[in-house]
This record gives structure tokens, C-alpha cells and sequence, in this order.
């Protein structure tokens, strides 16, 4: 009886998303607060109605915060840009954004994996269900990622997000539907404030583009803490994991079937995570060899200026200024800070990664 219940609560909800499927991922053009889900579903949407014109730019919160789409575009020759990173923690947080791309059929003109080597610790599993990665996901997606997150400790969770009716759509309809009382109730004259809506403070504002932006920078006033915080990145035996290498070479597969140019560019960091890239860059540069004559490889590491750093390993506003520009030459091909690994042009100060 209890597994009759549950197979037909399975049916009667993946017969729900697959005929709501396309509303459901349209409800993410509208991005509350700070979701990482919730912004690369934003993206998606803006992605599929860019219609393969766009290059992407996958990564975590290091590579949100560093590149600008709009400076980007401005210096690109016909190319416009996305910034669809999110959030840690390692590697495999860009095997699932990739994952997600594929799966809602965004083929994009490029593709930019913007990472650094240390990103590639073990024991740093993306949280899909709390990130609100879920309610893109369907069964087969998760089942595709080679690090088979249906089998970890949070398989169950996953699992019943996925059978129980809308469930793992059920916090962004929430939330959609409050805003849109809040809409309409404006509309008919009533001056409300949208926090009234709220769960909690801030919960239905609009998504900022840049966590750090207008905040003062850390990186001098904490530097000890810091440092001592990242301390454990500096261990040789995070590093050269099985899962995190196939990971890497699963996610820059999945960028060669759907983009036709494909480019891994090294973040600039502060010397706290300097040291913790060349102790990694051997693991890295391993996982990176499959795949080495299908990527461009863009060593940014040089435009690492401590007053470009909000903190140890996240650009503030003038980096991400300088780092977009800089980067958008080298992708034409020009000289700067910006190295192209494996190509003739002179190692910049700072460099570290070899081809």
C-alpha cells in the first residue's frame, strides 16, 4: 500500500514538471534575494533566448564576482557575454552548471570556465537541494553526474524533491506568488512595502549582480584571519582526487558537445591562495591533459594587485573592471597581463601555471 502511495506520487510528479516544465524554469527570470539556483536559472533563461549568440561564463562565487558581462561585451567584437557564476564549493559545482546548460538545450557561442587550481579540493560537494539547484534537475541529470550525488548522503533528500509533487519548485513558487499579491495589490493603489511579503528581511528583493560590490574591502584589515582560515587549502593531500579529476574532465566534455569554443581562464587571488594554486597545479594540470587540445587556457593569475581585493580570493569593483578588460584582449588574441598558456607570448609577472 505505503509503496503504491509512493510510485504514484512519483508519476503524478514527474507528470507535473514534465508538463509545467518550460513555466517552471520561466519563473527564474524573476530572481529573489541570493539563491545560487535561483541565479543560474536567470541565467539559463537569458542564455535560451540569446539563441547561441552569447558566451557563458561558468565558476563559483570567485568568478561571479571577477568578470563583467557588460565591460566584456563592450570590448568584444561582436560577442556578448553571461556571468552565470554562482557559488562553491569545489569543482564540481561546474560540472553540474554545465550539466544544467545541456540539459535545458542552451548551446552557447562560447564557454568560459573562469576557476582556479585549489578549487579542485576534495570533500567539497555542492549542496543541490539547499542551493536550490533541484527544481532545475530532472532525474536523468542527476543520474549523468559522474560524481552520482543520488548515492551520497544527500540521495534521499534529492530523491523526494524530485517525487514529491513541485516540492523542489516549491520555494521559488512561493515566492512568486507573494511577490505577484504584492504586484497587484500596487497596482490597485495600495502602498505596501514589499518586506511585508517577506519571510525574512531581504527575502524578495531583486538578486544583487555582485555580493561585495560598494563594500568596503577586508583583505589588509584581515589578512591574519584570513590566512588562517585558508590554512587548510594548503594541504598536498586535498588535491589529486579521483572524483575531482573526473569531475573536471566530465565538466569540459560536456562544454565541447554544446559550445564550439571552450576556454578555462586562472582567477587572479591574493598570495593566501597563491601558495595554495601551486601546491594544486600538479593535480590540475593532470586533470586538465585529456582535454588540453579542445580548451584555450587563459592564465589571469598576474592581475592580482592587493588594492584589486575585496579579500582573500573575490575581486572588488575595480578589478573586476581591470580583469574584464584585460581578458576581453586576450581573447582577441592581444598581449597583457592576460596569458595565453602553450602559446609563444612572454609569461607575465605572476604567472604560475605551465601548459
Amino acid at each position: 500500500m505505503l509503496t503504491g502511495l509512493i510510485l504514484a506520487s512519483a508519476i503524478f510528479a514527474l507528470s507535473l514538471r514534465s508538463a509545467f516544465w518550460n513555466e517552471l524554469q520561466n519563473s527564474y527570470r524573476t530572481s529573489f534575494s541570493w539563491s545560487p539556483g535561483s541565479h543560474f536559472g536567470r541565467a539559463i533563461g537569458t542564455l535560451r533566448e540569446d539563441r547561441g549568440d552569447a558566451c557563458v561564463i561558468l565558476g563559483n562565487s570567485a568568478a561571479r564576482e571577477a568578470l563583467d558581462p557588460v565591460r566584456l561585451t563592450a570590448e568584444s567584437q561582436g560577442r556578448g557575454f553571461v556571468n552565470a557564476g554562482t557559488t562553491g564549493g569545489n569543482n564540481l559545482v561546474f560540472e553540474l552548471q554545465a550539466r544544467l546548460l545541456e540539459t535545458h538545450h542552451v548551446r552557447p557561442r562560447c564557454m568560459i570556465l573562469a576557476m582556479n587550481s585549489w578549487n579542485m579540493f576534495s570533500g567539497g560537494r555542492p549542496a543541490i537541494a539547499a542551493d536550490d539547484y533541484l527544481a532545475l534537475l530532472r532525474w536523468r541529470d542527476l543520474a549523468a553526474l559522474s560524481y552520482r550525488p543520488l548515492s551520497s548522503r544527500e540521495g534521499a533528500g534529492l530523491a523526494a524533491g524530485l517525487a514529491l509533487p513541485l516540492k523542489s519548485q516549491g520555494k521559488q513558487l512561493n515566492r512568486m506568488l507573494r511577490h505577484n499579491i504584492w504586484q497587484w495589490r500596487a497596482s490597485m493603489g495600495y502602498r505596501e512595502p514589499l518586506a511585508r511579503y517577506a519571510y525574512f528581511p531581504g527575502e524578495l528583493d531583486p538578486a544583487e549582480t555582485y555580493l561585495y560590490s560598494g563594500k568596503p574591502d577586508i583583505l589588509a584589515k584581515q589578512w591574519t584571519e584570513l590566512a588562517e582560515r585558508n590554512r587548510p587549502y594548503q594541504n598536498g593531500a586535498l588535491y589529486g582526487g579521483a572524483e575531482e579529476r573526473r569531475s573536471l574532465e566530465a565538466t569540459l566534455d560536456i562544454m565541447a558537445r554544446i559550445s564550439p569554443e571552450n576556454i578555462v581562464v586562472i582567477l587572479p587571488q591574493s598570495a593566501i591562495l597563491e601558495s595554495a594554486s601551486r601546491i594544486s597545479d600538479p593535480a590540475f594540470n593532470e586533470a586538465l591533459a585529456k582535454n588540453r587540445s579542445r580548451i584555450r587556457l587563459i592564465d589571469c593569475s598576474a592581475v592580482n594587485r592587493p588594492e584589486y581585493l575585496y579579500d582573500e580570493g573575490h575581486l572588488n569593483e575595480r578589478g573586476r573592471a581591470v580583469l574584464s578588460d584585460v581578458l576581453a584582449r586576450a581573447l582577441k588574441g592581444q598581449d597583457g597581463p592576460c596569458v595565453e598558456v602553450g602559446s609563444a607570448k612572454p609569461t607575465a609577472t605572476g604567472s604560475h601555471l605551465h601548459s
